[in-house]
């Protein structure tokens, strides 16, 4: 097995800091992105043929989606404090974050057959 301690490539600021694929891990499925986002910053995106988590890992955030909305989500101001809170998506789903608050939010896919 590879090591699992990795280190994100850049830090501070908006946008994806890290990457983690089944390439770089050999996991069968998982892919997770961790986003940072400033205070009104808005992520489109898609899950594809995967299913989602979104998990806040501190911060709060609004999510639409074609399965629904969830508005002002998120209960920690950093992963040392409380409990996360995450939110799943299926598969073939466009949704659109929006971030309440600087935060920062794991994206982790798996591939759904």
């Amino acid at each position: 097995m590879k090591e699992l301690l990795i280190k994100p490539e850049s830090v501070g600021g908006s946008g994806e800091s890290l990457c983690i694929t089944p390439e770089t891990t050999g996991f069968d499925y998982l892919t997770c992105r961790i986003r940072r986002m400033l205070r009104g910053e808005r992520y489109f995106s898609e899950t594809g043929a995967c299913e989602l988590g979104i998990v806040v890992l501190g911060g709060r955030c609004s999510v639409e989606s074609m399965a629904g909305s969830w508005s002002d989500f998120g209960s920690r101001a950093n992963v040392f404090e409380g409990m996360p809170t995450a939110l799943y998506l299926p598969i073939e789903t466009e949704f659109n974050v929006r971030s309440e608050t600087d935060c920062e939010l794991a994206l982790c896919f798996s591939r759904a057959e």
